[in-house]
């Protein structure tokens, strides 16, 4: 059987810290649920966690996202137990509205 062809809305990127790649992350360029735009992935390498990576990464992503056609809102889907996604996301200011995807929960961060 051959493989499905990869998503061409997807838009990975490294993420590069003193010239390293320090972890990865990847969002939808096609708005889906709820809306907006999702972001797929924020991976950062265990050993490089706590240095303000994963923040400053999702920062630069958020200002790509916001590029994209009537970008109103940007919407990350964690489990509730990760508190470190929890945490980063508050911090940027992405609002949990009680939207539930199985067992993830869904917050948006408001463009306009």
């Amino acid at each position: 059987m051959p493989f499905p062809l990869p998503r061409r809305t997807l838009k990975p990127y490294a993420i590069y810290f003193n010239e390293k790649v320090a972890g990865f992350l990847m969002f939808n360029s096609v708005k889906e649920e709820l809306g907006g735009y999702w972001i797929y992935r924020i991976m950062v390498d265990k050993a490089l966690q706590g240095r303000g990576i994963g923040k400053e990464a999702t920062k630069i992503m958020i200002k790509e996202m916001a590029k994209l056609p009537d970008a109103e809102k940007i919407i990350v889907g964690y489990h509730p137990d990760n508190k470190g996604a929890h945490h980063l996301y508050a911090s940027l200011g992405f609002v949990d509205n009680g939207n539930r995807f199985g067992r993830e929960m869904a917050v948006i961060y408001y463009l306009k």
